[in-house]
C-alpha cells in the first residue's frame, strides 16, 4: 500500500484494517463531494439549517472533514482544542436558529453520510467493502464523545443564557403575532420545538410561578419566556400534574395563530384571579372572560345599575353588597340572610329598595344577566393585579 500523505502511525485503526487508513484518504482527499452530500441532507431534513448559507455550512463540514481524518489517522483521538471548537459550533448554531438536539442529530446523520460515502469509495476500489468496519466503529466511538461534548448539559452558562435567548425569541415572534410562517418555524426549531404541532398559549403571573413544574427538561413539549412580566409559555400538551400557582392557558392553535392563544389566555389569567388555581381555560372561567373582554358593555352597564346605588351613599353600598349575597346564595333569600346576619325580612327590604332605585327586577332573567355582569366587573376589578 502506497505511503498515506496523512502521516500514519500505529495505532488501533491500522493494527484492526491498515487498509481503513487509504480509505481515510480517500474520504479526505474528496471531502468538498462528502461535504456537498452532507449539506445536502442536513438542509432538506432539518429546516434549521435550510435558512442558512450553503457556502458557509460547505466550508465548516470540509474543515470538519478534514480534522476528524486526521485524526482518525493519527489515533490521537479527539482532542480538547477540537472539542472545544465544536463547542463553540453548538453555541453559534444555537443563536443562529439551530436548536442543540438538532446539531446533535446533524451530526449523527452526517456520519452516516460519511459511511455511505466511504462504502461507495470502498465498493469501487481495489481496498473492498471490509475495510469500512474498522472506520466505522472509530468513527462512531468519535461521534459518541463528540455529541456528548456539545449536549446543553456540558455547555454550562453560556448555553443555558443562548437557550434562554432562543426560547424568548420563539415565545415573542409567536405571541406577537406579526411574525411570518417561515420565520415562526425558524424560532420553534432553534427550541427543538415541532413546528407542525399546535401549542396553547400559557400566561401566569410570575409570584409562585415555577417554570420547572411545566417542562421538567427543554425540548420536552414547550418552552417559556418572562414577557412583560409575566411567564408566558408554549405547551404542545397541558400537563397533567397539578400546578401550585394559576395560569391562564389559550386553545392549542398553530404557531401562525399564536396571538390568538395568548389573548385568551389572558382573559383566562384576568378572569380567574382570586377564584382559581393551576391551569384554567376559557371553558373554566366561562362568562366571566367576556366580562373581562368587553369593557364597554361593562360601563354601559355601571353607569345604568350603579350610578344610582353611589348619590345613596353608604346605604346605596350595602344594598349592592346584599344583592351580592343573594345572589351567592343562588337567590335564596334564607341563605342569603345568614350570610349578611340580618333578618330575612330586612334583605327582603334591600332587595326591594335596590329595584326601586335601579330600576331593574330581580325576577326578570334579562336583568338578572346584567346585574351578574355587574357585579362580576366589579369583583374582578377587586381583585389586585400584580405588578408589571
Amino acid at each position: 500500500m502506497r505511503a498515506s500523505s496523512l502521516q500514519p502511525v500505529q495505532n488501533a485503526l491500522v493494527a484492526i484494517d491498515p487498509n481503513a487508513v487509504a480509505l481515510v484518504e480517500l474520504v479526505s482527499l474528496r471531502r468538498a463531494e462528502l461535504a456537498a452530500r452532507m449539506v445536502d441532507r442536513l438542509q432538506a431534513e432539518f429546516p434549521g439549517y435550510a435558512a442558512h448559507e450553503r457556502a458557509e455550512l460547505q466550508q465548516r463540514a470540509e474543515f470538519g472533514i478534514e480534522y476528524i481524518a486526521k485524526m482518525l489517522v493519527s489515533g490521537e483521538g479527539p482532542n480538547p482544542a477540537l472539542l472545544d471548537t465544536f463547542a463553540d459550533l453548538g453555541r453559534l448554531r444555537a443563536r443562529d436558529g439551530v436548536g442543540l438536539r438538532t446539531l446533535i442529530r446533524g451530526v449523527r446523520l452526517s456520519v452516516r453520510e460519511a459511511m455511505e460515502f466511504a462504502q461507495s469509495l470502498a465498493d469501487g476500489s481495489e481496498l473492498g467493502s471490509g475495510s469500512t468496519f474498522s472506520l466505522a466503529t472509530e468513527l462512531w466511538d468519535w461521534m459518541e464523545v463528540l455529541t456528548d461534548r456539545i449536549s446543553p448539559e456540558n455547555l454550562g452558562e453560556e448555553e443555558r443564557l443562548a437557550r434562554e435567548a432562543a426560547e424568548a425569541r420563539c415565545v415573542g415572534a409567536v405571541v406577537g403575532g406579526t411574525a411570518g410562517a417561515h420565520e415562526l418555524a425558524e424560532a420553534a426549531l432553534a427550541c427543538d420545538l415541532d413546528p407542525a404541532l399546535h401549542y396553547h398559549v400559557l400566561r401566569a403571573d410570575l409570584d409562585g410561578a415555577r417554570r420547572e413544574q411545566l417542562w421538567p427538561r427543554r425540548g420536552a413539549g414547550g418552552v417559556s419566556a418572562v414577557l412583560d412580566g409575566e411567564l408566558v409559555g408554549l405547551l404542545a400538551a397541558l400537563p397533567c400534574r397539578p400546578l401550585s400557582f394559576l395560569a391562564g392557558v389559550g386553545p392549542a392553535l398553530p404557531l401562525t395563530s399564536g396571538r390568538q392563544s395568548y389573548l385568551v389566555a389572558g382573559r383566562v389569567l384576568q378572569s380567574a384571579r382570586g377564584s382559581c388555581t393551576g391551569l384554567v381555560t376559557l371553558a373554566g372561567v366561562g362568562l366571566r372572560a367576556s366580562v373581562v373582554a368587553d369593557a364597554a358593555m361593562g360601563e354601559v352597564l355601571a353607569a345604568r345599575y350603579l350610578e344610582p346605588l353611589r348619590v345613596l351613599g353608604d346605604f346605596g353600598a350595602q344594598l349592592l353588597d346584599s344583592v351580592q349575597a343573594y345572589f351567592d346564595a343562588e337567590q335564596n333569600i334564607d341563605d342569603a340572610a345568614r350570610a349578611l346576619f340580618v333578618h330575612p325580612n330586612t334583605l327582603r327590604h334591600r332587595l326591594t329598595r335596590f329595584e326601586e332605585a335601579t330600576g331593574a327586577s330581580l325576577r326578570r332573567a334579562e336583568h338578572i344577566a346584567e346585574i351578574w355582569w355587574v357585579l362580576t366587573r366589579r369583583s374582578l376589578e377587586r381583585v389586585p393585579t400584580p405588578q408589571r
